[in-house]
Parts: structure tokens; C-alpha cells; sequence
């Protein structure tokens, strides 16, 4: 099987690949204002201006050690944000949502790019465009504050590790520095980041293994530079938890074992398969069940086809494309073999996304040079490919901002999905359900609005200062409210009440599926 490129494409792929990079970042930062406020967003950025005070107070402001559960995360990413707020003309959510956006497409360049080692330019693309219309994935880009930055920090020091020499010393000082730093990074989010240090070691054994090594002095250099960059990786990366700062070489590690076994998720309700679940009690198929009706089709079928490259490729390639595979699944496994706790889709695990597309991309690439010469086949796999990522990118126009309730055909669909999995878990929809209302009345009366506990609770004081209009009348508060604003991410029977029940005014909708609901409340509307 011929599966090498011509090297007349090799530029014009490289061109190519440039600018759809440009394209993807200005086509980000520009919908980056349209997405709600997630449930999580307004402790984080919470959590980040404590971190900040602990800092500009020389350590004495102690308040972020001790504030609710967030203390056991890194807050790099939201400190980030904070900064900018105080040069940023927007208001804060807009600016993490700018900066949340710029974060997620610098992981999607960094996984185009790791594709590039394998296959080159054109394979460069491929995998950039497959995250571009991957509905769940970039609308997580866009207001998720720790998973997408914890995925660019993995994906970053994926690629890195994947940039190493089969040659001795395989990673030169200045390379071994990325690592760590992007080792860092991750950890600076969440501690699932010391995973990488282990990835470090794995890849240098590897390699030492199989390229054999001459020297005992060589192996000691090489073990000497790993220690330092695991070191450095490990204390640049909980200098962003302050709780850790104080037993820096232990406490990451039990916050990383507390989270994996998050205490609150014993309550957090989880619908999977129609059935309801807590997060710390999902069967063991939850993973890879919602990786599969999550995921375009195009990209599941040509990712768990990638695999029969094993076969194909030799030398350094083969080691580069068995440590994503092994990127891939590993964690997958751990976290079923662990029973660590899940909920709200599979956010905890959006890590593991882009490696899916690069074996994904790698794979399309691949059956693009073996069709090479043949032009009807070569087209014909355009095609394919083409229709097969046709249906993502309808629902990517046709109901933004409201991609993260993406599902395939597999499970029929969003339609097929609505009262059998959680869809709208975060409350996204909630922004466009409180522009209708806004809209609605006389112009510069306040409007009150009321709702479920969830997540108004957490969104609604956040929503207030960006609409000077609005009024939150408090959780359930419908007689002192102009309306009723009603998430739907329950079970079946408990949405089709939702719909039976009281006046409904409007409906947020994708693919014809309501995903919250507006309703009048007990005051007047002039």
C-alpha cells in the first residue's frame, strides 16, 4: 500500500492548512459572543480573581484555599482571564468566552499539526477542518473554562512528545522545556495533567527500548533531563492551585484522587440511555457510548479504522501512531476501570477527542495517497468523506449556538437522543431564552424571570449585570416573576410535563427539539 506523498503537494498543502487556520480563528472569535453561560463559568471566574488576590496580596489573601471544591483545581486558565478583564473592553463573560475560544483553537492547531507528523500538510488539514465541524467540540471551545483548556495543554504536549528523535538524546533541552511547560499547563488546569509526566517517561522508555542505547552514560543523561522536566512540570504546574502550593509534591495527587471520585457527584443526576444514573454510579459503557453518538460518523469510522495502520507503518511513525492509540484508549479504560465519576456528557474526557480525529485524519489521508493515481477513486473518497461530514455541518448552521446537543445517526440523531441522554446540561440555551424575553414588554422595564434551581441559580446573577433590563426573582419565585425559564435535560416523562404544564410563550429549539422552555409567570406583561 503506497502511501507516500508526492512532494509537489507537500507546499501547497502547507499553504492551504494556513489559512484555513486563519479562517477557523477569526470564524471562533467572532461567534465566541453568542454562547451562554455555563454553569461552572461563574465559580471559576470566581475562583480566579481569589487566585489573583492571593498573589497581589503576597500570599495572605487565603480565600482561594478554601473556596467550595474549585480549590482543588488549577486556575492558570481563569487567572488568564482575569488579567484580561482588566484591559478588556467587554465585559468579563465575553472576554473568557474570546479567550476560551482562542485556547480551543490553539488545541485544534496543535492536534492538526501532531497529524502533520504523521502524514504531513494535507493530513494537517484534514484533521483541522474534522474539529472545525465537530459540533460538541467546538461549541465546548467557546465556554467551557477547564476542559478545553486542559485539552489544549494535553494535546500541546502530545504533540511535543510526539516530536521526539529516534536518535539519542530523542529530546534535546529546548524540546524537553516544551514538554514540561506543556506538562504544566495541564496540570495548571487539573491535576489529570500529571497523566503527561507519565506519557514522558513512557515515550522515552519506548524508544530506549527499541532503539537500544550504547552508552550507560547516554541512558543516565537521558533519565537526568526526564527527572528535571518532570520536576519543573509538576511545580510550574501547581503554582496556579495555591491549596497544592503548600505540599506541592503531595497534594496534587490527592486532589487528583478526590476529583476522580468527586464526593458531590454521588448526587449529580446523569440520564443516559433513558435511564437515570448518579456520576459516581455510570455503567461502564457510558464512555463509549456517548463517544460514539457524539461523534460525527466520518470521524468514528475512519478513527477506529486508523487502526489497521499498525500494520502499514514502520519505524518512528509506528511508534508516533501507537502512542496516540495508546493516548486514546488509556485513559478510557482507567476511568471504567477506576469507577471515577462522570456526568454532563463527556466533558471530563473531551481530552481524548482530539486524538480520535488525528487517527481519523491520518487514516483519510492515507486512503487519499493510496487512491493517488486514480482519479475516479480519488474522488470518490472526496466525496465520501464530503457527505459524511455534510449532516455535522448542517447542524452547525442550522442551530448555533446550540451545538453541544449534537448527536449522529446512530442514535437517531438529537431527536432520537432528547429524554434518553442529557443534552443541554449546562444551561447554554438559556442565553437566547433570556434575549426573547428582553425583547418582549416595554422598552426599559425591568423584567423579572424565575426557574428551576438548576443552574439558575449558579447563571442567573452573572446574566443580570449583562442585561440591565433583567431582574432575577429568585428559584420557583413564579408569582413574582414575568416569566418561567425551564431548561430541558431531564428524563422523557419529566420533559413531556414540563411541555403539558403551565403557558408556554416560546421555545429554544435545534433540530425541532425544545432545549428550554418560556413560560408566563404570575406577573403582568404590559
Amino acid at each position: 500500500m503506497d502511501i507516500e506523498a508526492p512532494r509537489h503537494r507537500l507546499c501547497e498543502a502547507t499553504v492551504a492548512f494556513r489559512v484555513l487556520a486563519t479562517v477557523a480563528l477569526v470564524l471562533m472569535t467572532a461567534v465566541s459572543f453568542d454562547y451562554g453561560i455555563t454553569g461552572d463559568e461563574p465559580d471559576q471566574d470566581e475562583y480566579g480573581h481569589l487566585v489573583y488576590a492571593y498573589y497581589r496580596s503576597g500570599f495572605t489573601d487565603r480565600a482561594a484555599l478554601e473556596f467550595k471544591h474549585v480549590y482543588l483545581y488549577g486556575a492558570l486558565f481563569d487567572v488568564l482571564c482575569v488579567v484580561a478583564q482588566h484591559i478588556s473592553p467587554l465585559d468579563r463573560f465575553d472576554t473568557r468566552h474570546l479567550l476560551n475560544a482562542i485556547v480551543g483553537w490553539a488545541g485544534m492547531v496543535y492536534a492538526a499539526r501532531a497529524a502533520g507528523l504523521l502524514m504531513g500538510p494535507r493530513a494537517s488539514c484534514i484533521a483541522l477542518l474534522m474539529l472545525v465541524v465537530s459540533p460538541q467540540y467546538f461549541a465546548h471551545c467557546m465556554n467551557n473554562p477547564k476542559d478545553i483548556p486542559f485539552a489544549t495543554a494535553h494535546i500541546a504536549a502530545v504533540f511535543y512528545l510526539l516530536s521526539m528523535r529516534s536518535a539519542h538524546p530523542f529530546a534535546a533541552g529546548a524540546l524537553l522545556a516544551k514538554i514540561a511547560a506543556a506538562c504544566a499547563c495541564a496540570i495548571g488546569v487539573r491535576f489529570g495533567g500529571l497523566l503527561l509526566v507519565g506519557y514522558l517517561w513512557l515515550a522515552l522508555g519506548l524508544r530506549l527500548l527499541l532503539h537500544g542505547w550504547r552508552r550507560f552514560g547516554d541512558v543516565v543523561g537521558v533519565c537526568a533531563l526526564a527527572v528535571c522536566a518532570s520536576i519543573l512540570a509538576v511545580l510550574a504546574g501547581t503554582l496556579f492551585c495555591p491549596w497544592a502550593i503548600e505540599a506541592p509534591l503531595t497534594r496534587p495527587f490527592v486532589a487528583l484522587s478526590t476529583l476522580s471520585h468527586f464526593p458531590d457527584s454521588a448526587v449529580i443526576p446523569v440520564l443516559f440511555a433513558g435511564h437515570y444514573f448518579f456520576g459516581s454510579g455510570v455503567p461502564a459503557t457510558y464512555v463509549p457510548t456517548l463517544l460514539a453518538i457524539t461523534t460525527p460518523i466520518t470521524i468514528l469510522v475512519a478513527g477506529l479504522a486508523s487502526v489497521v495502520m499498525l500494520g502499514v507503518f514502520r519505524g518512528e511513525r509506528l511508534i508516533r501512531f501507537g502512542m496516540l492509540w495508546f493516548a486514546l484508549v488509556f485513559p478510557v479504560l482507567y476511568v471504567i476501570a477506576s469507577h471515577a465519576a462522570l456526568y454532563n456528557g463527556l466533558r471530563h474526557l473531551l481530552f481524548v477527542y482530539p486524538i480520535l480525529v488525528i487517527l481519523a485524519a491520518v487514516a483519510c489521508e492515507a486512503m487519499l495517497r493510496w487512491a493517488g493515481r486514480r482519479p475516479r477513486v480519488r474522488w470518490g473518497v472526496v466525496v465520501v468523506l464530503g457527505l459524511g461530514l455534510a449532516d455535522p455541518l448542517r447542524f452547525h448552521f442550522v442551530n448555533h449556538p446550540n451545538q453541544t446537543a449534537y448527536f449522529n445517526s446512530l442514535v437517531g440523531g438529537l431527536p432520537g437522543a432528547f429524554g434518553r441522554f442529557d443534552v443541554d446540561y449546562w444551561g447554554n440555551s438559556i442565553k437566547q431564552a433570556l434575549q426573547w424575553t428582553m425583547a418582549q414588554g416595554v422598552a426599559g422595564r425591568p423584567i423579572h424571570v424565575t426557574g428551576p434551581e438548576w443552574p439558575l441559580r449558579y447563571v442567573m446573577g452573572s446574566y443580570v449585570e449583562q442585561y440591565p433590563r433583567l431582574r432575577f426573582a429568585g428559584v420557583r419565585k413564579q408569582r413574582d416573576a414575568d416569566y418561567w425559564v425551564e431548561p430541558l435535560f431531564f428524563d422523557r416523562k419529566t420533559q413531556e410535563q414540563a411541555l403539558r404544564s403551565g403557558t408556554i410563550l416560546h421555545a429554544i429549539t435545534a433540530d425541532g427539539v425544545p432545549l428550554c422552555l418560556i413560560k408566563a409567570g404570575g406577573r403582568a406583561v404590559d
